[in-house]
Protein backbone atom coordinates (compact mmCIF):
# COMPACT_ATOMS: atom_id res chain seq x y z
CA UNK A 1 0.00 0.00 0.00
CA UNK A 2 1.31 3.40 -1.46
CA UNK A 3 0.83 6.81 1.11
CA UNK A 4 0.58 8.97 -1.82
CA UNK A 5 0.36 8.55 -5.57
CA UNK A 6 3.07 11.48 -7.72
CA UNK A 7 2.58 10.62 -11.09
CA UNK A 8 -1.25 11.78 -12.09
CA UNK A 9 -2.81 13.25 -15.07
CA UNK A 10 -5.91 15.94 -14.89
CA UNK A 11 -7.99 18.00 -17.44
CA UNK A 12 -5.21 20.49 -18.37
CA UNK A 13 -3.18 17.46 -19.73
CA UNK A 14 -4.32 14.62 -21.86
CA UNK A 15 -5.96 12.98 -18.77
CA UNK A 16 -9.91 12.11 -18.86
CA UNK A 17 -10.19 13.46 -15.05
CA UNK A 18 -9.98 16.43 -13.34
CA UNK A 19 -8.11 17.79 -9.99
CA UNK A 20 -11.07 16.96 -8.33
CA UNK A 21 -11.96 13.50 -9.56
CA UNK A 22 -8.43 12.31 -8.78
CA UNK A 23 -8.63 14.05 -5.41
CA UNK A 24 -11.67 12.32 -4.88
CA UNK A 25 -10.25 8.53 -5.27
CA UNK A 26 -7.34 9.57 -3.66
CA UNK A 27 -9.70 9.99 -0.81
CA UNK A 28 -11.31 7.19 -0.89
CA UNK A 29 -8.42 4.73 -1.73
CA UNK A 30 -6.50 6.21 1.85
CA UNK A 31 -3.85 7.83 0.36
CA UNK A 32 -2.29 10.82 2.22
CA UNK A 33 -1.10 12.70 -0.88
CA UNK A 34 -0.94 13.06 -4.58
CA UNK A 35 0.64 15.03 -7.05
CA UNK A 36 -1.47 15.96 -10.14
CA UNK A 37 1.27 16.49 -12.57
CA UNK A 38 0.43 17.77 -15.97
CA UNK A 39 2.31 16.97 -19.24
CA UNK A 40 5.43 19.53 -20.27
CA UNK A 41 4.82 22.87 -21.93
CA UNK A 42 6.60 22.05 -24.48
CA UNK A 43 4.03 18.93 -25.73
CA UNK A 44 2.42 19.96 -28.71
CA UNK A 45 -0.86 18.04 -27.48
CA UNK A 46 -2.15 17.58 -23.90
CA UNK A 47 0.95 19.66 -22.36
CA UNK A 48 -0.25 22.66 -20.24
CA UNK A 49 0.29 25.89 -21.04
CA UNK A 50 1.43 28.83 -19.35
CA UNK A 51 -2.14 30.93 -19.93
CA UNK A 52 -3.50 27.54 -18.00
CA UNK A 53 -1.20 27.77 -15.15
CA UNK A 54 -3.39 29.93 -13.30
CA UNK A 55 -6.44 27.49 -13.88
CA UNK A 56 -4.25 24.91 -13.06
CA UNK A 57 -3.42 25.94 -9.47
CA UNK A 58 -6.95 27.29 -8.93
CA UNK A 59 -8.52 23.66 -9.62
CA UNK A 60 -5.88 22.30 -7.55
CA UNK A 61 -6.77 24.85 -4.16
CA UNK A 62 -10.83 24.13 -4.76
CA UNK A 63 -9.69 20.09 -4.76
CA UNK A 64 -8.06 20.75 -1.56
CA UNK A 65 -10.51 22.31 -0.15
CA UNK A 66 -12.72 19.90 -0.91
CA UNK A 67 -10.47 16.91 0.49
CA UNK A 68 -8.49 18.43 3.05
CA UNK A 69 -7.37 15.11 4.33
CA UNK A 70 -5.71 14.42 1.19
CA UNK A 71 -2.49 17.08 0.62
CA UNK A 72 -2.44 17.85 -3.38
CA UNK A 73 0.66 19.22 -4.86
CA UNK A 74 0.62 20.82 -8.22
CA UNK A 75 3.46 18.95 -10.03
CA UNK A 76 4.67 18.66 -13.99
CA UNK A 77 5.79 15.79 -16.00
CA UNK A 78 8.61 17.24 -17.71
CA UNK A 79 10.54 16.36 -20.60
CA UNK A 80 14.43 16.99 -21.77
CA UNK A 81 14.55 18.98 -25.15
CA UNK A 82 18.00 19.38 -25.54
CA UNK A 83 21.24 16.47 -25.52
CA UNK A 84 22.64 19.07 -22.62
CA UNK A 85 19.92 18.32 -20.78
CA UNK A 86 17.61 21.04 -20.78
CA UNK A 87 13.96 20.52 -19.95
CA UNK A 88 10.89 22.46 -20.91
CA UNK A 89 10.17 24.53 -17.86
CA UNK A 90 10.11 28.09 -19.19
CA UNK A 91 12.79 30.19 -16.74
CA UNK A 92 9.71 31.89 -15.18
CA UNK A 93 8.28 29.00 -13.95
CA UNK A 94 11.38 26.97 -12.61
CA UNK A 95 9.88 27.78 -8.99
CA UNK A 96 6.44 27.42 -9.75
CA UNK A 97 5.77 24.27 -9.29
CA UNK A 98 6.12 21.65 -6.21
CA UNK A 99 6.82 18.29 -7.93
CA UNK A 100 8.71 17.74 -11.02
CA UNK A 101 9.20 14.64 -12.46
CA UNK A 102 11.21 14.56 -15.65
CA UNK A 103 10.96 12.23 -18.74
CA UNK A 104 10.27 12.59 -22.59
CA UNK A 105 7.99 12.40 -24.94
CA UNK A 106 7.91 12.45 -28.35
CA UNK A 107 5.69 15.03 -30.05
CA UNK A 108 7.58 17.83 -28.09
CA UNK A 109 9.44 21.04 -29.15
CA UNK A 110 12.11 22.69 -27.76
CA UNK A 111 14.74 26.17 -27.98
CA UNK A 112 16.84 24.82 -30.97
CA UNK A 113 15.37 22.42 -33.76
CA UNK A 114 18.67 20.52 -34.05
CA UNK A 115 17.99 20.03 -30.11
CA UNK A 116 14.92 18.08 -30.58
CA UNK A 117 16.37 16.45 -33.55
CA UNK A 118 19.26 15.46 -31.78
CA UNK A 119 17.76 13.50 -29.33
CA UNK A 120 13.70 13.57 -29.17
CA UNK A 121 13.61 12.52 -33.53
CA UNK A 122 16.93 10.23 -32.93
CA UNK A 123 14.49 8.20 -29.87
CA UNK A 124 11.80 8.01 -31.75
CA UNK A 125 13.12 6.71 -34.78
CA UNK A 126 15.57 4.76 -33.11
CA UNK A 127 14.40 1.14 -35.21
CA UNK A 128 15.98 2.31 -37.74
CA UNK A 129 19.48 2.87 -36.34
CA UNK A 130 21.46 -0.52 -36.36
CA UNK A 131 23.85 0.98 -34.13
CA UNK A 132 22.65 2.60 -30.86
CA UNK A 133 25.51 2.92 -28.98
CA UNK A 134 25.85 6.97 -29.95
CA UNK A 135 21.91 6.97 -28.98
CA UNK A 136 22.59 5.51 -25.84
CA UNK A 137 25.74 7.80 -24.68
CA UNK A 138 23.65 10.98 -25.79
CA UNK A 139 20.29 9.49 -23.76
CA UNK A 140 22.67 8.95 -20.68
CA UNK A 141 24.57 12.37 -20.66
CA UNK A 142 21.48 13.99 -21.36
CA UNK A 143 19.60 12.58 -18.10
CA UNK A 144 23.01 12.68 -15.92
CA UNK A 145 23.32 16.55 -16.53
CA UNK A 146 19.33 17.09 -16.16
CA UNK A 147 19.66 15.52 -12.28
CA UNK A 148 22.42 17.68 -11.71
CA UNK A 149 21.04 20.75 -13.44
CA UNK A 150 17.72 21.12 -12.00
CA UNK A 151 15.48 20.00 -9.11
CA UNK A 152 14.10 16.97 -9.92
CA UNK A 153 11.95 14.25 -7.76
CA UNK A 154 11.99 11.51 -9.86
CA UNK A 155 12.88 10.29 -13.16
CA UNK A 156 9.25 9.27 -14.79
CA UNK A 157 8.89 5.86 -16.49
CA UNK A 158 12.47 5.79 -17.16
CA UNK A 159 13.03 3.42 -20.49
CA UNK A 160 10.05 3.87 -21.91
CA UNK A 161 10.79 7.25 -24.38
CA UNK A 162 14.78 6.57 -24.17
CA UNK A 163 15.38 3.15 -23.92
CA UNK A 164 18.71 3.43 -24.95
CA UNK A 165 20.65 4.74 -21.36
CA UNK A 166 23.61 3.51 -18.85
CA UNK A 167 21.64 2.04 -16.06
CA UNK A 168 24.59 2.79 -14.17
CA UNK A 169 25.63 6.21 -14.99
CA UNK A 170 21.90 7.29 -14.33
CA UNK A 171 22.05 5.72 -11.12
CA UNK A 172 24.84 7.17 -9.93
CA UNK A 173 23.95 10.54 -10.87
CA UNK A 174 20.47 9.80 -9.17
CA UNK A 175 22.18 8.90 -5.84
CA UNK A 176 24.34 11.89 -5.96
CA UNK A 177 21.69 14.14 -6.55
CA UNK A 178 18.76 12.65 -4.27
CA UNK A 179 16.53 11.95 -7.22
CA UNK A 180 13.86 9.23 -6.81
CA UNK A 181 13.56 6.66 -10.00
CA UNK A 182 9.83 6.43 -10.72
CA UNK A 183 8.81 3.28 -10.80
CA UNK A 184 6.14 3.41 -13.52
CA UNK A 185 2.80 1.10 -13.20
CA UNK A 186 1.39 1.92 -16.37
CA UNK A 187 4.32 1.93 -18.37
CA UNK A 188 6.62 -0.98 -16.80
CA UNK A 189 9.55 0.13 -18.70
CA UNK A 190 12.49 -0.83 -15.79
CA UNK A 191 13.10 -4.98 -16.97
CA UNK A 192 13.65 -7.26 -14.36
CA UNK A 193 17.63 -7.01 -14.98
CA UNK A 194 17.92 -3.66 -14.31
CA UNK A 195 15.28 -3.67 -11.19
CA UNK A 196 18.10 -5.93 -10.24
CA UNK A 197 20.83 -4.14 -10.52
CA UNK A 198 18.90 -1.16 -8.97
CA UNK A 199 18.27 -3.16 -5.91
CA UNK A 200 22.06 -3.29 -5.25
CA UNK A 201 22.02 0.57 -5.26
CA UNK A 202 21.23 3.29 -2.78
CA UNK A 203 18.77 4.51 -5.34
CA UNK A 204 15.32 6.01 -3.98
CA UNK A 205 12.19 4.98 -5.68
CA UNK A 206 8.73 6.68 -6.27
CA UNK A 207 6.41 4.09 -7.50
CA UNK A 208 3.32 6.16 -9.59
CA UNK A 209 0.47 5.09 -11.16
CA UNK A 210 0.34 7.48 -14.42
CA UNK A 211 -2.91 7.59 -13.65
CA UNK A 212 -4.64 9.25 -16.97
CA UNK A 213 -8.16 8.31 -15.94
CA UNK A 214 -9.41 8.80 -12.20
CA UNK A 215 -10.17 5.18 -11.20
CA UNK A 216 -6.46 4.77 -11.73
CA UNK A 217 -5.05 6.84 -9.24
CA UNK A 218 -3.67 4.87 -6.34
CA UNK A 219 -2.80 1.61 -8.63
CA UNK A 220 0.37 0.73 -8.38
CA UNK A 221 0.21 -3.27 -7.29
CA UNK A 222 1.52 -4.76 -10.55
CA UNK A 223 5.31 -2.26 -10.35
CA UNK A 224 5.67 -2.56 -6.27
CA UNK A 225 5.17 -5.94 -6.25
CA UNK A 226 7.85 -6.59 -9.82
CA UNK A 227 10.09 -4.21 -7.58
CA UNK A 228 10.24 -6.19 -4.04
CA UNK A 229 10.49 -9.10 -5.89
CA UNK A 230 13.66 -8.14 -7.47
CA UNK A 231 15.22 -7.42 -4.94
CA UNK A 232 14.41 -3.46 -4.16
CA UNK A 233 14.30 -2.75 -0.17
CA UNK A 234 10.68 -1.25 0.65
CA UNK A 235 12.30 1.51 2.56
CA UNK A 236 13.67 2.96 -0.46
CA UNK A 237 10.63 3.73 -1.99
CA UNK A 238 9.43 6.76 -0.37
CA UNK A 239 6.17 6.33 -0.54
CA UNK A 240 5.56 2.83 0.70
CA UNK A 241 4.45 3.15 3.91
CA UNK A 242 6.68 6.50 4.31
CA UNK A 243 5.61 10.39 3.77
CA UNK A 244 7.33 11.63 0.54
CA UNK A 245 8.12 15.71 1.04
CA UNK A 246 8.97 16.58 -2.38
CA UNK A 247 12.44 18.48 -2.90
CA UNK A 248 10.92 22.08 -3.26
CA UNK A 249 9.22 22.06 -0.03
CA UNK A 250 11.88 20.51 2.25
CA UNK A 251 13.50 23.04 4.83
Amino acid sequence: MITGDFHTHGSLSHGHGSAMENARVAHEKGLKSIAITEHGMNILVGGLREREFALFKKEIAEAQAAYPDVRIYYGIEADIISPDGEIDIPERFKDEFEVVLLGMHYFVWGSKFMNVQRIVWRNFFRRFIKNRSKLREINTVALVNAVHRYRIDALSHLGTSMPDFDIVRVAKACEETDTCIEINNKHCSLSEEQLKYLATTNCKYLVGSDAHEPEKVGDVDEMLSKALNAGIDIKNILNAGGTYIPKRLRT
